[in-house]
């Protein structure tokens, strides 16, 4: 058994959860999720999707591109979703950790969030 499966999913962690989607009450999918912070009352995150090609240039530009996925312990091509951060309450939601970003995707993403905001 994967050592990180046991474990709290903390800051700066890949995990899978489920999610609602946006817009739709009711309808939910399991997906990882990117957490960028957690106070023991409440997780702040990004979804994480593996669709990238149909999708329209202005969503596509909010994208960040997960280069070392398979390190990232996901199962294909993926990419941040930052166009929106959602949050949720610890009691409502299951997270399980599956990983986290490498060294270099870390940099290259937190790179791309301050691009983001300029």
């Amino acid at each position: 058994m994967n050592s990180l499966q046991n474990k709290i999913p903390r800051k700066n962690t890949i995990a899978i959860a489920v999610v609602e989607y946006l817009g739709e009450t009711g309808r939910s999918k399991r997906r990882p999720v990117y957490i960028l912070s957690t106070n023991g009352l409440s997780y702040r995150f990004y979804r994480i999707t593996t669709k990238y090609k149909d999708k329209s240039h202005s969503i596509k530009r909010v994208l960040f591109e997960i280069m070392d996925w398979n390190d990232a312990n996901l199962n294909e091509p993926s990419w941040i979703d930052t166009s929106v951060a959602l949050n949720a309450p610890v009691h409502q939601i299951r997270m399980r950790e599956i990983g986290q970003l490498s060294d270099v995707d870390a940099q290259r993403f937190h790179d791309f969030l301050a691009r983001q905001l300029t």
